[in-house]
């Protein structure tokens, strides 16, 4: 007979236990295809955050760029202090947003490269401004041209990463759904190995003491009856 480290005292407790042991490995089936989809849905989620959050960055660049662009030109014809308040109040947004967007998960070493141009410009056009004079500031003026067109890349850049995130995520869908296919189907044998076991266990007492009822009706009185299994089919066959 079959033996197993804890041996239940009774007929019914045997029952419970074989139920609870075919049941084990849909349960854990069950559990581990919670975890992947509990997975896929996390990731999928950072890639929608990911995505609003670099759309967003860079759209609001382009504004930034274009608003800094428009009150540097009007401080070289009109060079009032508030112009220069406004003008350092913008760039100081753009060097926020700038930060932000660096900050922002699943960058690369381009999109760095194109931040770190977009704040040297910056610079640049900043001390222009600061030096207040207009020669200076006529010529660097001309950097906006390469600060939008450094913002428009960022914007092909994180439209990109969504794109190649995506692609990664529909392909990491597509193994999970495999692999709990695969593992759907090595659960049915081992389901059924588990269910003719039990079978076999509980059966075997009770053709055990099926046989001494038998031979009891038979006058056979000889042989000693021995019932192998559960205590209280072990004392019936005592008795």
């Amino acid at each position: 007979m079959t033996r197993f480290p804890f041996r239940p005292r009774s007929l019914t407790g045997l029952i419970l236990l074989g139920f609870v042991i075919v049941a084990l490995p849909a349960l854990l089936g069950t559990i581990s295809a919670a975890i992947e989809m509990r997975n896929l849905s996390a990731a999928s989620e950072r890639l929608v955050v990911n995505g609003v959050a670099a759309t967003q960055y860079t759209q609001a660049l382009v504004r930034q760029v274009s608003s800094l662009e428009r009150t540097a030109r009007l401080y070289q014809i009109i060079p009032r202090p508030a112009l220069l308040d406004t003008f350092r109040q913008n760039r100081d947004l753009l060097s926020r947003t700038l930060d932000d967007f660096s900050a922002l998960t699943g960058g690369n070493d381009e999109r760095a490269k194109v931040i770190d141009g977009m704040r040297g410009t910056i610079d640049l056009i900043s001390s222009a401004i600061e030096s207040q004079s207009s020669a200076s500031i006529s010529r660097t003026l001309r950097e906006f041209t390469a600060l939008a067109r450094d913002a428009g890349q960022l914007s092909n850049l994180a439209s990109a990463q969504t794109d190649r995130e995506l692609k990664q995520l529909q392909a990491e869908t597509e193994k999970v759904r495999r692999r709990l296919y695969w593992q759907s189907l090595a659960l049915i044998p081992v389901t059924v190995g588990l269910i003719v076991m039990f079978a076999l266990v509980l059966a075997r007492p009770i053709r055990q003491i099926d046989a001494a009822i038998s031979a009891i009706g038979h006058g056979q009185l000889s042989e000693p009856v021995k019932v192998q299994g559960p205590s209280d089919l072990q004392a019936l066959g005592r008795q």
